[in-house]
């Protein structure tokens, strides 16, 4: 667009993002709002519309489109001018009775038609004549510019404006509060204090409260939504609307708490969590209450209803505990997702309540010549992403429509949800002071529903993983195993295919930023929704943040955690299999060679590789007991790191040794010197070992230039899929670089014990033509020379497979069972050793 066609720019609400986000390649008709009122006038259709005209003229936001394309994160752009359009039908020749007939069929393909939220207004209106005063009238919007106070809003200006115009005076109306006064109050916000209550709030909350009896889904299930509305008896609705008036709590809480209730019989739990909106609007932003924009706000409703209590008590407890949140209502719901408990899996809730309270009964809507039926209008909910949405209006009196997901819930179990809400109404009703556990046991046990869990990817249990092959890949491959909460997971693996929603992808999009120093653009994801495909959107946009060897391969867990050296040459890679292997109770870092991105000089001395080590871990973990593993020459590092650890005061917890031998080092004539040629060869049987696939190079490697040769490996390693694409030579030089470097300091380590540590040794059972013969100078040591190096006792353990496969597979898993019961005896030893200590210190005293 021009931009003088352009009024303003301003960012998004994280709010919005998320919306934005889960409306990118999702059905047409998600996040569509349509309300539909009643209208009695004799109405002036032209002038009605030029009304809505100057509504859309008045809001900024009304005239807002949304880009993300070439920017970092998305803006909201306003227009000078939008035009609004309003389609105007004449259903007088029709019977009335199929009137609302026409209207459903009209709604449904009105709500597929949906916006192109990239084009303004995202708002539109129709009108429907049913007879000669009388209309349905159509306010169809995306809900990421307007929420129902707003709607309320700007009807009753539209009204307002239409009788100005009919008596040809000026409206009066006041100058509106523009949305971007919120979007700033929001981003002025101390996030900090905001983290740490939501984080206080859900501590515990693991995985989403179960909505009833949980079972497998059929992968064919219907993917569409079902809906279904109730209208609660008058003399009910009036009891209740009673009562809560009298115990000074919102009618919005009761029905909160009988969802609760419910949720408690049907997850036999009594600490249930499921979703709320809240109107956003902050009493410290002035003229809040009349601006018009998404202000309103989902988040979670955590109830634990206590055995033996009452009803209204507990209510009021509820409310008053719930009055410190407020301050913090305007967190988005992605913000709040990340902010969980580490051990968290899934979606946090599967369920939702939106109480609908709006400003209706306005001066212009009281006096207008156009009636508003507010008893007849209605609102049409948008699908959202829960299993289970409950709209609860107070128009003539309560009514609770229920809109579920067919791929979760039977059509059966819809009606059985709304008659055991309306059950529980009418014994609050009819007993003035209700216990909770009377409340609980009116749902029969065996009547709570049936809900299918989210069904397996088609195919996806059967699909070849290919596992990260370089850095970048790998520390997103952390990303998304810890977000989806997922095992193995490949580089082609699409993140929505796996489970990933809008919420999940505010998250990893935040944790990529934090790992790479790069913000991408919200469309990012959308278009390169595999690992593959955005670590070759950071390295192509060149700017992630320099290379570093520490590479976080899980960063959660409650256990100490485990820094981890790789064999030499390789990257941390070759780690990978055995942080998965270890589980979700350790973090695991992996700590490679400096010179592998090809940028940097390598280190060609062992204590100088050790002295990187050393400080990546202590900037890592400031303070012991560090636990510290290395593979093949991986593990001559890991030793001296842990002798500089020794000399600097710092405890090593345990040293794991993997497959390698001591007692040549500094000893006997020096390894023949290889050429790259002789390295290229090593490499690729390393790789192919690894990897466990033959790659034949069909060329004649004798009569190719280096360089070249070098290139076709590349080449080869790409289409077997086992390095990126478009890295190629420069990664396989970077190779070779560093394991000349590596090799030289091999020659030149001379090893001595300064500092005493506990050792585990691992030993590959088996034997490879390619591999070193391990224990040649002394068949008889076990310890293959480490024992007087450690100054400790070497305990030995024997691992399945050969050099290279001991670190794949199912190998890698008994490794990972001995390495995780030696780290945890470690553990436990150190924690008992200052008390030990103490109680020395109080015998000598005495």
């Amino acid at each position: 667009m021009p931009p003088h066609a352009i009024e303003s720019i301003y960012p998004l609400t994280a709010s919005q993002q998320g919306m934005l986000l889960e409306t990118f390649g999702a059905h047409p008709g998600i996040h569509v709002e349509q309300s539909v009122f009643e209208l009695h006038a004799d109405l002036d259709a032209a002038r009605f519309h030029q009304a809505w005209r100057a509504v859309v003229a008045r809001h900024a936001i009304l005239r807002s489109a949304y880009s993300w394309d070439t920017q970092a994160e998305p803006l909201q752009v306003v227009l000078r001018e939008a035009e609004l359009t309003m389609i105007a039908l004449d259903w007088r020749g029709a019977p009335a009775a199929e009137h609302a007939q026409r209207l459903d069929a009209y709604l449904a393909a009105d709500r597929e038609r949906g916006f192109a939220i990239k084009r303004a207004p995202l708002l539109r209106l129709s009108l429907l004549r049913t007879a000669e005063q009388a209309y349905q009238f159509v306010v169809s919007f995306h809900h990421i510019v307007l929420d129902g106070w707003s709607l309320s809003l700007i009807l009753g200006e539209a009204i307002a404006i239409y009788e100005a115009l009919t008596r040809g005076v000026a409206p009066a109306l006041p100058p509106p509060v523009p949305y971007r006064a919120f979007v700033t109050w929001v981003r002025e916000r101390d996030l900090g204090s905001a983290q740490r209550y939501w984080q206080a709030y859900l501590r515990g909350v693991t995985r989403p409260t179960a909505l009833g009896r949980e079972q497998p889904c059929e992968p064919d299930r219907d993917d569409g939504y079902g809906e279904l509305t109730i209208q609660v008896d008058d003399a009910v609705a009036r009891t209740i609307a009673a009562r809560a008036r009298a115990h000074r709590v919102t009618a919005g809480l009761v029905f909160q708490g009988v969802w609760g209730l419910l949720l408690a019989r049907y997850s036999r739990t009594r600490d249930v969590v499921f979703g709320t909106t809240v109107s956003g609007r902050p009493a410290t932003l002035p003229g809040a209450m009349s601006s018009v924009g998404l202000f309103i706000n989902t988040v979670p409703m955590r109830l634990a209803p206590p055995a033996g209590d009452r009803l209204w008590p507990w209510l009021s407890q509820v409310q008053a505990a719930h009055a410190d949140g407020r301050d913090f209502e305007y967190c988005s719901a992605g913000q709040i997702h990340r902010w969980r408990d580490a051990g968290a899996t899934g979606a946090l809730c599967d369920s939702l309540i939106v109480f609908e309270n709006y400003p209706e009964h306005t001066a212009a809507l009281d006096d207008a010549s156009v009636r508003v039926d507010l008893r007849e209008s209605r609102t049409v909910g948008a699908r959202t992403g829960y299993a289970a949405t409950f709209l609860i209006g107070s128009r003539a009196g309560f009514w609770i429509k229920l809109i579920y997901q067919r791929k979760r819930f039977d059509d059966a179990a819809a009606p059985v949800i709304l008659r055991h809400f309306h059950a529980l109404l009418e014994r609050i009703a009819a007993d003035p002071e209700p216990s909770m556990d009377a409340l609980i046991d009116c749902v029969p046990d065996a009547e709570s529903p049936t809900v299918h869990s989210l069904p397996p990817v088609r195919g996806l249990e059967l699909r070849s993983v290919v596992g990260p092959r370089d850095a970048t890949e790998l520390k997103l491959a952390t990303l998304w195993q810890d977000i989806l909460r997922c095992g193995s997971i490949g580089v082609y693996d699409n993140f929505f295919d796996l489970g990933g929603h809008s919420l999940l992808a505010l998250d990893l999009m935040a944790r990529i930023e934090q790992a790479f120093g790069v913000r991408l653009a919200m469309s990012a994801l959308l278009q390169h929704p595999t690992i593959e495909a955005v670590a070759r959107h950071l390295r192509d946009g060149a700017q992630a943040t320099a290379w570093s060897a520490m590479v976080p391969i899980r960063t959660t867990g409650s256990r100490p955690p485990l820094f981890c050296v790789p064999g030499a040459a390789i990257d941390a890679i070759s780690l990978h299999p055995l942080a998965h292997a270890l589980g979700d109770d350790h973090p695991v870092f992996g700590i490679q060679p400096r010179g592998l991105d090809g940028l940097v000089e390598p280190h060609r001395t062992v204590e100088a590789m050790a002295a990187a080590v050393v400080e990546v871990m202590r900037t890592t973990q400031p303070r012991g007991p560090y636990y510290l593993i290395g593979h093949s020459f991986g593990a001559h590092v890991a030793y001296e790191a842990s002798q500089q650890l020794g000399a600097a005061g710092c405890e090593v917890g345990l040293l794991v040794l993997v497959d390698a031998e001591a007692s040549q080092l500094g000893q006997g004539p020096a390894v023949p010197a290889r050429n790259d040629t002789d390295r290229l060869s090593r490499l690729l049987s390393l790789i192919q070992r690894f990897f466990g696939r033959e790659i034949s190079l069909a060329v004649d490697a004798a009569n190719l230039p280096h360089d070249d040769l070098v290139a076709h490996v590349a080449e080869k390693l790409a289409e077997a899929r086992i390095l990126p694409a478009g890295l190629g030579a420069a990664r396989v030089k970077a190779y070779l670089t560093v394991g000349e470097a590596t090799a030289l300091a091999w020659d030149g380590y001379r090893p001595t014990c300064r500092h005493p540590v506990e050792t585990l040794l691992l030993r590959a059972r088996d034997s490879h033509r390619d591999d070193f013969v391990l224990g040649g100078a002394d068949p008889v040591d076990d310890s293959l020379g480490w024992q007087p190096l450690t100054g400790r006792e070497v305990t030995v353990r024997w691992v399945p497979g050969d050099h290279v496969t001991i670190m794949t597979g199912s190998n890698v898993q008994v490794m990972a069972d001995i390495l995780r019961d030696a780290m945890r005896r470690r553990a436990t030893a150190a924690r008992r050793r200052p008390a030990a200590q103490d109680q020395e210190a109080s015998d000598g005293a005495r």
